[in-house]
């Protein structure tokens, strides 16, 4: 029978053996999520290449990166939700003006914080003063700003 100890064992073995086998194949390897029930488990393998990354220039020669430096910023999750609101408000009869907004909600003012369109029920992220968010339905904050739908 698996249990969480055997597999956090398991997990340590595993890395142990895989450090060896990137050794080899100069790899950076390791274990990623495991999902294990009673009688088995999945192991996720993730790797990388351990040499430092190199920039090809068009006279041929090699300049090694360096790779803090050359990371594309990705965007923060507050980011995205607050992009997303911008770009696809009014397919849900928002204006992109309504971000940032106060709002009255359950009898509480809330800000509206930003959308995640790929939630249908609940796609406008709201958020009350102490900073907690929640998810909410279109139409009630239409009703609270006074868009009746």
């Amino acid at each position: 029978m698996l249990d969480r100890i055997k597999i956090k064992q398991l997990r340590i073995d595993l890395n142990t053996a895989l450090e060896q086998i990137g050794k080899k194949y100069d790899l950076i390897i390791n274990t990623g999520t495991i999902r294990f029930n009673e009688t088995s488990f999945r192991v996720k393998i993730e790797g990388e290449s351990s040499e430092a990354p190199v920039e090809i220039t068009f006279d041929g020669d090699t300049i090694p990166q360096d790779t803090e430096d050359q990371k594309i910023p990705q965007d923060t999750e507050d980011q995205k939700i607050r992009k997303d609101f911008q770009t696809y408000a009014k397919i849900f009869g928002l204006d992109p003006s309504d971000l940032d907004k106060t709002v009255i909600v359950y009898g509480l003012h809330h800000t509206i914080v930003g959308l995640k369109p790929n939630n249908r029920k609940y796609p406008v992220i709201i958020e009350d003063p102490c900073g907690d968010r929640q998810k909410i339905e279109v139409f009630k904050i239409k009703n609270a700003l006074g868009r009746y739908s």
